[in-house]
């Protein structure tokens, strides 16, 4: 009995850490462009700026830290230039990086 209680005890444990946020990052950006599911978010730029950027131009100038947010329900509910808090588990190296969100909120300015 005390042997299938600990490894029950110890199979919630697991679990639990499985389904922790524990190893996630926050990425804080302004939208730059939008997607399927998806928004383009680049760091450390002005609401000018972003407002002033696509897709191309991030390519082209290499504008700083780029991401494509994969996983966003509703882009249209973000404007461009909006600045956003990014949670995510796993950033996949490529320029623009590309991630899956797990979540995501606009913040203020």
């Amino acid at each position: 009995m005390n042997l299938s209680r600990t490894i029950w005890i110890l199979l919630l444990v697991f679990l639990a850490a499985c389904g922790s946020n524990e190893g996630s990052t926050a990425i804080e950006g302004r939208v730059v462009d939008k997607g399927e599911q998806a928004l383009l978010i680049v760091k450390g730029v002005s609401e000018e700026e972003a407002n002033a950027l696509d897709e191309d131009a991030i390519h082209d100038g290499g504008v700083g830290e780029a991401f494509w947010i994969y996983g966003i329900e509703d882009p249209d509910s973000f404007d461009q230039g909006d600045l956003v808090k990014v949670t995510t588990d796993e950033i996949m190296e490529s320029y623009p990086a590309q991630a899956e969100a797990i979540t995501i909120e606009q913040i203020g300015e």
